[in-house]
């Protein structure tokens, strides 16, 4: 018998009765600060992709311009834009439906999971 039918047999043989008690106001309450933690986290890396961008713009063309690029080196100043104008869109949108302070643990900690979600598909599509 392998490790794990052992302990599923042995999950199955205890008797339920002991229950476990969990307290919703601290769960909803470490639920909502780990989701604001993470929302900081994504913001800062919205503001500094886009700060970057309005950096590199100048710099771009201070580069091309001293350096005697060809043009196709300026075809870079769009992309720049466009992934800084993505990103602040972007941001712009999620904010709409975010997280209310009266929502109830189940639909607090649902929306943490899809955030996580957005955000992969989000740096997929930066990439």
């Amino acid at each position: 018998m392998s490790d794990f039918d052992e302990l599923q047999k042995a999950s199955q043989d205890q008797s339920p009765t002991r229950s476990v008690k969990i307290e919703s106001d601290a769960l909803l309450k470490l639920v909502r600060r780990n989701h604001q933690a993470m929302k900081k986290l994504f913001f800062e890396s919205y503001f500094l992709i886009a700060v970057f961008g309005a950096i590199y713009v100048p710099l771009w063309i201070w580069l091309g311009i001293t350096g005697d690029l060809p043009w196709p080196w300026y075809l870079e100043i769009p992309a720049f834009l466009w992934v800084a104008g993505f990103l602040i869109a972007n941001r712009i949108k999620k904010n709409r439906d975010h997280q209310q302070p009266g929502d109830s643990l189940r639909d607090s900690v649902e929306h943490s999971p899809a955030l996580i979600d957005h955000q992969i598909r989000l740096q997929k599509k930066v990439l």
